[in-house]
């Protein structure tokens, strides 16, 4: 095999390039090794840290933990219907409104809302919600983002499990150090009949 004096020339810078990586690991200290390698992990430590604390990674919990809020297992008595409902409440922010088309008017009071939410869990035995297709936009200064999504109910009223969907739209904003809806609205039905959410 023929090999030009280029080729030899670039082997030997790579070469030498190696050689002069492992000599340089080779003449650190162990004291500068484990600062190298703290170093690495506290890069690596905040990296992690602002991924998770990220707006769009706290909205998109907080969307998931008022799902898990609106599931329902098995009977539940009245005044365990009503704490979830008041925890429902947790996630709107002061001034809330919460529409539903094609229907007139909202929900822009507390007791409605809770109201709402009672009717909508205690017209079934069990109620599971899942979401899909979400897209956020974030707002100036990333305090507010608009979040719309697929919502999956599964709910069962005592024939079996029936599902309906809804593409919702929700303004999020920051409150208190939290994320909460301002505005929360069902577009359209993607799936199934019915009356949502107590309307």
């Amino acid at each position: 095999m023929r090999f030009d004096d280029t080729d030899v020339d670039a082997r030997g810078a790579a070469n030498v390039g190696g050689w002069e990586d492992v000599v340089i690991v080779r003449n650190m200290s162990p004291r500068s090794i484990r600062l190298a390698v703290l170093a690495v992990v506290v890069v690596a430590a905040w990296l992690g840290w602002n991924w998770w604390r990220s707006p769009d990674r706290r909205i998109y919990r907080r969307l998931d933990a008022l799902m898990d809020q609106l599931d329902k297992h098995g009977d539940e008595s009245a005044l365990a219907g009503a704490a979830t409902a008041q925890g429902v409440l947790d996630f709107f922010a002061p001034g809330f409104i919460v529409r539903a088309r094609p229907y007139e008017g909202g929900l822009s009071s507390q007791q409605e809302l809770a109201g709402a939410v009672m009717r909508f869990r205690g017209a079934a035995r069990s109620v599971s919600i899942d979401v899909s297709d979400r897209q956020l936009t974030l707002g100036p200064g990333e305090r507010s983002g608009e979040l719309t999504f697929v919502a999956n109910v599964g709910m069962d009223r005592g024939a079996g499990t029936g599902r309906e969907s809804w593409r919702v739209r929700s303004l999020w904003i920051e409150d208190g150090g939290e994320w909460r809806i301002s505005e929360l609205e069902l577009l359209e039905r993607v799936e199934g009949a019915g009356t949502p959410l107590g309307f």
